[in-house]
């Protein structure tokens, strides 16, 4: 059995716990939240043997998993804490809020008994794993563009949490960047020459980015375009596409995948649900190949993300953050 602790009452009950939950030989055993009353209000409704009063209490419990979905501010004292006690962390993005703590952070787990995980899951999203396995079949690609949509920021109670303040860590930028990032690492094996980036908060006219746009130049005339918006009314939009010279992938959350204008037929598993958001659907692909290596003990994977791809999105997160504000070219080769 595969125990599990979970620090966070948002992500941690709308998405974590739930999709562990529909896990055979997986329990969630654990549960913090930023106050006591809470942990145990939550842990009484989701049926929690521990609602925990701070991380020690957490790690004095034998559990094989900790993870990390509190604000960002915290996520690198207590990710430190847990490493400390030899218990695999899974951690939300990004791992922490300065590059020398996130560099700090992962040189530690490189000589770790525990395992690192970051809570990337897109690429276990069978689509894009489809991609993955199939990107040779339009040759060389010269462009790719992704895209993400909510009206997540005209909701007037995200005003007066962290999500909404870029200083801790909220932001479209780091919101929804770090999983293009991850998919961009996922497919493709070039070396980037340069960043270009733009956010916006036309809405709030606050220093936080309800809007970001990069524009990434590959080797090989590779032209990679972000964009993502928290500010659209209607319903959350992803959309995905690659160009090679022998054709293109086409997804988005309403069609799914299409290979050449043609629907791709993928069998999903049972347990997808195409009716919630991508990223949910997403993460309950993720946690099944997570608890696997647990159970197994073996070596984290390729197809995992990788400690040194993770210390490469937090680069690429804050030279975005650098380019835009100093509005210049960020430049590697």
């Amino acid at each position: 059995m595969i125990r599990i602790g979970v620090i966070g009452g948002g992500l941690g009950t709308r998405c974590i716990i739930p999709k562990f939950r529909e896990i055979e030989n997986c329990q969630v055993e654990a549960l913090m939240s930023g106050h006591y009353s809470n942990a145990q209000h939550l842990a009484k409704i989701y049926g929690i043997k521990y609602p925990c009063k701070n991380l020690d209490e957490m790690c004095s419990i034998p559990l094989d998993l900790i993870c990390i979905a509190s604000p960002p501010q915290f996520h690198y004292e207590q990710a430190i804490k847990i490493a400390s006690h030899n218990i695999n962390i899974l951690c939300e993005k990004p791992f922490a809020l300065t590059i020398p703590e996130t560099n700090r952070l992962i040189d530690h787990f490189y000589n770790s008994k525990s395992k690192c995980f970051i809570d990337l899951e897109l690429r276990f999203n069978p689509y894009f794993q489809y991609i993955k396995h199939h990107i040779s079949e339009i040759g060389e690609i010269y462009n790719i563009k992704m895209h993400f949509e909510s009206d997540l920021y005209l909701n007037k109670s995200i005003k007066n949490s962290w999500q909404f303040n870029e200083e801790e860590g909220g932001g479209i930028r780091l919101s929804i960047m770090p999983h293009f990032l991850d998919l961009l690492l996922y497919w493709i094996e070039a070396n980037c020459i340069s960043i270009r980036a733009h956010t916006i908060s036309p809405v709030s006219k606050t220093i936080t980015s309800e809007f970001c746009q990069v524009q990434m130049l590959f080797e090989n005339n590779l032209l990679v375009e972000l964009s993502a918006s928290a500010i659209v009314p209607g319903p959350k939009t992803l959309i995905v596409e690659l160009l090679g010279e022998n054709g293109k992938f086409y997804f988005n959350t309403t069609n799914g995948l299409l290979f050449n204008n043609k629907i791709v037929d993928i069998t999903l598993p049972q347990f997808y649900k195409n009716s919630e958001s991508i990223f949910r659907s997403s993460f309950g692909c993720y946690a099944r190949q997570l608890v696997s290596i647990l159970e197994t003990k073996e070596v984290i994977p390729e197809s995992f993300t990788s400690l040194d791809d993770i210390k490469k999105i937090h680069q690429f997160l804050a030279d975005i953050e650098k380019s835009a504000f100093y509005k210049t070219d960020i430049k590697y080769l």
